[in-house]
C-alpha cells in the first residue's frame, strides 16, 4: 500500500527510492544525494557519479535516506554510524552494524556490556522466528482443535479496490 506525502527536498540532502523500478534501473533502498534544483527539475546524483533530472511523477516512491536496518546498510559505508543492539543481536548483524562506519561509531544496547559481548559471540545465522514461537499445551490443543474440524466452503464478494490494498 501507498500513500502520498508532500516533504522538502534541498539541495544536499540524501534521499532512496522506495520501489524497484527495474525499467528506470532503480533499485528498492538505492540512495542519491540532491545536488541542485533548477526550472522544478530535482537533480540527483548516484554514489558512481551518474545524474539524473527529476520532475512530477518521477518524484514517486522515494524517501529521505536518515537510517537503514542492519540488512539494509549490507555492502554499504556510512560516516556515522549508531546502533541500537537488543536481545536479537548475534554475531552477523553485530559485524554489519561496526564494519560500516569510517569516522564515529555510537553503540546503544538494552543489557549489560557483558551480556552484549556474549550475545554477539554466537552465530544466529540458522535461527528461524518460528523457532522461538512455542505454543502452551492450552494453544497448542487449540490449534488441535481448530485443524480437526470440519471445514465449510465460505464466499465473499471482494471489491477490485479493496484487493489493491
Amino acid at each position: 500500500m501507498y500513500w502520498v506525502l508532500e516533504f522538502e527536498v534541498s539541495v544536499g540532502d540524501r534521499l532512496k527510492w522506495t520501489k524497484y523500478l527495474a525499467q528506470l534501473s532503480r533499485r528498492n533502498g538505492q540512495e542519491f544525494e540532491v545536488y541542485a534544483i533548477e526550472n522544478g527539475q530535482i537533480l540527483i546524483r548516484y554514489g558512481g557519479g551518474k545524474t539524473e533530472s527529476l520532475s512530477g511523477s518521477e518524484l514517486a516512491h522515494l524517501d529521505y535516506a536518515l537510517v537503514s536496518t542492519t540488512y539494509g546498510a549490507q555492502g554499504k559505508s556510512a560516516e556515522r554510524v549508531i546502533g541500537a543492539l537488543d536481545r536479537q543481536v548475534g554475531r552477523e548483524s553485530f559485524y554489519v552494524t561496526v564494519s560500516r562506519v569510517k569516522h564515529d561509531l555510537r553503540l546503544y544496547a538494552s543489557e549489560a556490556l557483558a551480556r552484549l559481548i556474549e550475545r554477539t559471540e554466537k552465530s544466529r545465522a540458522r535461527e528461524n522466528p518460528s523457532d522461538f514461537l512455542r505454543p502452551s499445551s492450552a494453544e497448542k490443543s487449540n490449534i488441535q482443535g481448530i485443524l480437526d474440524r470440519p471445514r465449510k466452503k465460505e464466499h465473499r464478494r471482494v471489491n477490485p479496490v479493496q484487493q489493491e490494498l
